[in-house]
């Protein structure tokens, strides 16, 4: 049993000092020369590769490992008051079964390094990797009086690349990968475009 009191923020070091954009970037990117290099009207509508989308998924991949935590298997998590907060991060339900989420606020799980899709609609789209909260091949899960919402950075204020506005935030509660006997119940989800994912494809397995 997790009794979570007050504010955790997951994206700070080990000292508890806040970490942004730069202290995750890896050396060889850079924003700029990511927008050259797959412009659309260069580059087309194939996906994203060479070296700097190669740099953009190690930045991605620092950030998931400091701000996604994993929940194991047969744990409640509990928030204490009305002040239980987890931000700037979320957590991974993966491949797990008996757990309780109850009484968190869940807020700004905000990815400083979104993947450009070309093909994603007609001009293609950002699309960021993290959730609040994702469920992924779990099982028998109970999220009960839970706040979801994308905290004080909303994608409407993001900068827009490519013609597009960035999106840095994905679901705030993904449910996926043949997760099952799930409950959500006296929760609410403010402020975001993609609230909620209940399934992803007839082809995952």
């Amino acid at each position: 049993i997790v009794r979570v009191e007050g504010l955790i923020d997951l994206s700070v070091d080990d000292a508890g000092r806040p970490l942004g954009a730069a202290h995750y970037r890896d050396p060889a990117f850079d924003w700029d020369a990511f927008t050259r290099a797959v412009d659309p009207a260069t580059w087309g509508r194939r996906a994203p590769e060479g070296p700097m989308e190669a740099a953009r998924q190690r930045s991605q991949r620092a950030q998931a490992a400091r701000v996604i935590l994993r929940v194991p298997s047969h744990t409640t998590i509990i928030g204490v008051g009305d002040t239980a907060r987890i931000v700037h991060g979320g957590l991974m339900l993966e491949r797990v079964e008996q757990v309780i989420v109850r009484h968190v606020r869940f807020s700004d799980a905000f990815d400083h390094f979104p993947a450009w899709d070309p093909n994603d609609n007609a001009g293609g789209e950002w699309n960021s990797e993290y959730d609040n909260l994702a469920l992924r091949g779990a099982r028998q899960v109970w999220i009960d009086h839970c706040r979801f919402d994308d905290g004080d950075r909303p994608d409407a204020a993001s900068a827009v690349r490519l013609g597009r506005l960035m999106q840095h935030h994905d679901g705030l509660l993904d449910i996926t990968h043949q997760s099952s006997h799930v409950t959500v119940g006296w929760s609410h989800f403010d402020s975001h475009e993609k609230a909620v994912l209940v399934g992803n494809g007839d082809q995952r397995v």
